[in-house]
């Protein structure tokens, strides 16, 4: 940050790493030759339409866990931005502080996920994994909603740095989460799925 005159430079920087990814997705897709496409007989098409599907109630269960999840999800990002505006209203500082809280949460999801993942679904099995996350989310809303209640939401008090901290604190948790145990272990749940279907099954159940 030291060294960009103006934030929207940054800009730059994020259009120059897509392209270079590009050229990855490029290369690989060429050598391992996944250009090449199948071909889907009637019967899997007529399986695979978003009426036959959804008439199915363990995809809608599927469905509305993943609905209620990413709901979940949005409203903390949401609320975590508007905060985080309120605590660094100048451009380069905000930019600062997201710069490294992103970057530590892409740490932490690569610790949990090669350090943490298979220990705890060995031990705690899929149903606790999939639990932790929204007991973590409800523990950290308890305590913002405390802190707001006890010292206020206000950002010219000293007070605010603790309603700050745990959204933050939530933010930080339920992305790590779910990018390294929930994301993961949800993938598993289509595993009894009919493996003709079963991706594009998974395809249009995150769509919706």
């Amino acid at each position: 940050m030291p060294y960009v005159s103006d934030i929207t430079n940054l800009l730059i920087v994020g259009v120059v790493s897509l392209a270079i990814s590009v050229l990855f997705f490029g290369a690989i897709s060429r050598k391992f030759h996944m250009t090449s496409t199948t071909k889907q007989d009637k019967e899997i098409r007529e399986q695979t339409r978003f009426t036959k599907i959804f008439s199915d109630k363990y995809v809608i269960y599927l469905s509305t866990f993943l609905f209620l999840s990413m709901s979940a999800f949005v409203f903390v990002d949401f609320s975590f931005m508007n905060v985080t505006e309120q605590q660094y209203p100048e451009e380069k500082q905000l930019a600062s502080f997201l710069g490294v809280f992103e970057g530590s949460i892409m740490i932490l999801t690569l610790l949990m996920q090669t350090l943490a993942n298979e220990k705890l679904l060995t031990m705690y099995g899929i149903k606790t994994s999939l639990f932790l996350l929204p007991v973590v989310l409800f523990i950290f809303t308890v305590l913002a909603l405390a802190s707001a209640y006890l010292f206020g939401f206000d950002v010219s008090s000293p007070e605010f740095i603790w309603f700050f901290l745990f959204v933050a604190l939530s933010k930080l948790f339920i992305t790590t989460l779910r990018e390294s145990t929930e994301n993961p272990v949800f993938k598993l749940f289509f595993m009894p799925i009919d493996s003709r279907i079963r991706f594009d099954v998974q395809i249009k159940v995150r769509v919706r």
